[in-house]
Order: structure tokens, then sequence, then C-alpha cells
């Protein structure tokens, strides 16, 4: 990523924000910012054409950012650590033949930055295969992703979280008690990282992607993103 280029939006410019149209992302260089301090928003798109056409999601963003954001004075500081957002309909070009070049490089960060991800009750965020994507190299590169609702429960969380103990530690034997107590789904506890890999192409390939032509992006960045130890 060095010397790479992205945009991000501002967090103190995203807090003033009444809607997406009035959200303007600032082109950067990864190479100059601190990526920790950058908060991807992994989400599922509400519509083909937009992915938060109501703003729900702005809210929820600004909110976790700034609890008291409505009440306080817009001159005054923000208490986050984050400086910037990664929001991919504001901050990715989604003209066909420039959003592979540009997913390639932007979706580095969600291996390298904290992840916020917004669930739903209805569980579509855990059967898209953009989300899953993201929610995964950002747990097997970076630890625990951040999940709104605090309250959300699924069977691939669950999942993950012991998986990668086994990547950390490499218990599996250990684990599998505590894993099949909670429930699981249908994955077992990955053995090494190839079994890893493999489990998360599987995962993948049975989730939904609406444009098909992802697919071979998202396996390629998975290979990429998760990379198995030397031997």
């Amino acid at each position: 990523l060095e010397g790479a280029q992205c945009y991000l939006i501002p967090v103190d410019h995203f807090l003033s924000c009444e809607n997406w149209d009035s959200v303007h992302p600032v082109p950067l260089s990864l190479h100059h910012i601190d990526q920790s301090k950058v908060l991807m928003i992994s989400h599922r798109w509400e519509t083909k054409k937009h992915p938060d056409p109501e703003n729900t999601k702005l809210r929820i963003i600004q909110s976790f950012l700034d609890p008291d954001h409505q009440a306080r004075d817009l001159n005054a500081k923000t208490p986050t650590t984050f400086q910037y957002i990664f929001f991919d309909w504001e901050c990715v070009d989604q003209t066909p033949h420039k959003i592979e070049s540009a997913l390639v490089r932007v979706n580095e960060l969600y291996a390298n930055s904290p992840c916020l991800c917004l669930c739903d009750s209805k569980g579509d965020y855990f059967r898209r295969s953009w989300c899953l994507f993201e929610i995964c190299i950002n747990t097997f590169n970076k630890g625990t992703p951040i999940v709104l609702p605090k309250n959300t429960h699924h069977p691939i969380l669950h999942w993950l979280k012991c998986a990668r103990l086994v990547q950390q530690f490499g218990y599996v034997h250990v684990l599998e008690d505590m894993y099949q107590a909670n429930g699981t789904t249908q994955l077992d506890l990955p053995e090494d990282q190839l079994h890893l890999k493999s489990q998360l192409r599987n995962l993948i390939l049975s989730s939904t992607l609406t444009n098909q032509g992802d697919l071979r992006i998202i396996l390629n960045l998975l290979d990429k993103l998760v990379p198995v130890p030397d031997e």
C-alpha cells in the first residue's frame, strides 16, 4: 500500500453531515496516515443503487463515533480516537471499469484497520459475500471487529472467534468443546491455516453476491489477505 492513494472521510467533517449527499471524502496517501486511526465500515447495501437511502447507517456511525454529537458544539473537539472513516459508497469510485483496482487497494485496509460491522436483525449481513469477506479478513489479521448492534448473536460470529483462537494458539482440541457447547455453523474449527483458507473460500462461495463478477476479486483478495505461514 505504500504510496497508494485512497479516499477517506475526515471524522470531524462526517459528524457535521446530515445526509450522504453532504459527505465529501478527501484523497490521502495511505503511506502517510496511521491506519489504526481509520474506521472501516462493513455493511450490506439496502438497495442496488444506494446502500443507505434513509441515512440510517449514517446516524448509527455518527452515534458510535460520538454519542453526544447532536448536542455538541460543532466547533468542539470530537471525543474519538478515529481520524477518518471509510464507507464504500463515498470512498470507492463505483464506475465498473475503475472499481476493481480501487477495491484491491482499499480492501487491504480491512485487514489493517479497526472495522465496524453494521449487522441487521434478519441476519442478512452474514449471507452477503462482501460482508463476510470484510469481517473475515479483519478478524484474521487485525483481531476482533466491532459489531453493532452489540447484542448481535450469530453462529458465524462464534465460529470466527474460535477459529481466530485456533489461528493464534493452535488449541483446536481444547476449543472444540467450547465451540460445540455454544452452537456451531456447518463449519468445523480449522486444523491449520490451509484448512482455514479453504473454509473461508467455501463460506464465500455459499453466500449471496449481487454482482457475480466480484467473486473473482473477493477470492483473489482472500488468498492475498489471509496468508499461509511459511513452513
